[in-house]
């Protein structure tokens, strides 16, 4: 009897320990001007990944990158929202805005809203680099941005 007790016990426990890092994802906002909202209060990056649904690459960051343990923690730093050109109006709007010219581009704006780096294409999608490539010097990935960044 008390062996079946301890096997559950155990399950239970490993059960409750592995599921919250299954279950862990990137935070991604609502809508870009949720997101510009949020990274102006909280002072930290606003990362936005402007997209295509026919896109291999974009797919591929979406299956490889986004769900990669080491990433979802690097991106509670930042704030992330994702859109889509070709299915979303705010995509498209944004799509233009930012002058993309390929997907996807990844467009990282201080917490005023002014780009300060990006990223086009995959590269690569090095799930090893959370730090989103070039853009890991702009981005400070230990704690939000320091108030000369936020300004």
């Amino acid at each position: 009897m008390f062996g079946y007790v301890r096997i559950a016990l155990t399950s239970l426990l490993a059960v409750l320990f592995v599921l919250p890092s299954c279950l862990a994802q990137v935070a991604w906002a609502e809508s870009y001007e949720d997101a510009l909202k949020q990274a102006a209060v909280e002072k930290k990056f606003l990362v936005v990944d402007i997209s295509a649904s026919w896109c291999g690459f974009c797919r591929k960051m979406a299956r490889e990158v986004y769900p990669d343990p080491e990433f979802v923690s690097f991106s509670r730093h930042q704030v992330f929202v994702r859109l889509f050109a070709d299915t979303s109006p705010e995509g498209k709007t944004l799509a233009g805005k930012f002058m993309v010219r390929g997907f996807p581009t990844i467009v990282v704006l201080n917490a005023k809203g002014e780009e300060v780096g990006r990223i086009v294409g995959c590269a690569g999608c090095p799930t090893a680099d959370p730090g989103l490539g070039p853009a890991s010097s702009t981005i400070q990935r230990s704690q939000p941005p320091s108030p000369a960044i936020a300004r």
